[in-house]
């Protein structure tokens, strides 16, 4: 045999598709099933976890919660001849065969964000970062979702603004480029919750109850997701709002082909919206940059705070109130 050191910890060969690895809605059913599967199993968290080779690693740190080793690639980050005594895939062979390759197939139905058996997980979270004990904000703390790789908001910095001229705190979010104990940390100190439309939203299952998620919905879009329903099976209120002019918004047409412009082109074809599902929706009507008037701005966060019981609890504390004019509109 060419084994020579033998690893008696069990080695989960944990198998992540490509949605999972890229979006933090997919990620978080996938790591809660990780999760289900191992925690009755875990002696002092000593497990390893072999995750097989993926281009996008940004939210494997979660395994290390799991354990007290790093995630390994098996084919490039272990030492020759080591070889483990108790081996398992995720997902098994016949889930993977019952959904798309490497996928969780039909085992992913129980997992969506914000439901009853994420309390356990997002509570193991807080413990081991440290962040369990962190108090209920006293300040409304507004943070910005800012996306660095597409679906920008264009005047990101007008909105910071904004939130300092309603004399609330406010901060930007650029979740990917954060570790996830200062993402954690953030989302438990905000009180209301501002992003476009995309995965990053469903990280309002970390705030606080009775705090407040907003989405921004690019123009025409008719396809709002499961942010709402997420939000509230977390405890945490939801408001949306909608861009109307079609001048503040930068359309990247390269995503749509001569047949779905038809013989209207461009105009008519924003003038019909988007569908409510369909490869469309995900390619061109999301993937849109745009830009958000400040007074629509300013109206809508009067009005998330006004929806949300922590808003309204601080600011009646507070003595917060908008300036004049100012959410009234």
């Amino acid at each position: 045999s060419a084994c020579r050191i033998f690893v008696q910890e069990k080695a989960m060969v944990v198998d992540v598709d490509e949605e999972a690895a890229a979006m933090f809605y997919h990620w978080w059913r996938f790591f809660r099933l990780v999760y289900v599967k191992t925690r009755d199993e875990i002696d002092a968290k000593r497990f390893q976890f072999l995750i097989k080779s993926k281009t996008n690693t940004q939210f494997f740190h979660y395994f290390g919660l799991l354990s007290t080793s790093c995630w390994r690639r098996p084919k490039t980050q272990l030492p020759p001849n080591v070889c483990f005594c108790r081996v398992e895939a995720f997902p098994p062979p016949a889930a993977q065969r019952a959904g798309r390759p490497g996928g969780v197939g039909a085992l992913v139905g129980a997992g969506k964000p914000g439901g009853k058996g994420d309390a356990a997980l997002i509570q193991l979270l807080l413990d081991e970062l440290g962040l369990a004990g962190q108090p209920e904000p006293s300040r409304i703390r507004v943070g910005i979702i800012s996306r660095r790789r597409k679906r920008f908001i264009l005047n990101e910095d007008d909105l910071v603004d904004a939130c300092l001229d309603l004399g609330l705190d406010v901060q930007v979010l650029p979740l990917e480029q954060m570790t996830l104990f200062e993402q954690l940390a953030a989302l438990r100190s905000v009180t209301v919750l501002v992003g476009i439309h995309g995965s990053g939203l469903n990280n309002a299952i970390f705030m606080h109850k009775g705090s407040v998620l907003v989405q921004l919905l690019p123009y025409k879009l008719n396809y709002k997701g499961a942010f709402q329903t997420n939000a509230r099976r977390a405890g945490v209120e939801y408001v949306e709002w909608a861009l109307q002019d079609a001048s503040r918004s930068r359309f990247h047409w390269e995503f749509v082909g001569k047949r779905e412009l038809g013989h209207g082109g461009r105009e008519a074809y924003l003038a019909r919206g988007s569908p409510t599902g369909g490869a469309e929706v995900y390619t061109f009507w999301i993937n849109q940059d745009i830009i958000v008037p400040v007074d629509e701005f300013k109206d809508l966060i009067v009005s998330a705070v006004r929806a949300s019981g922590l808003n309204s609890k601080i600011a009646d504390r507070t003595k917060w109130r908008p300036p004049r004019g100012v959410g009234s509109r």
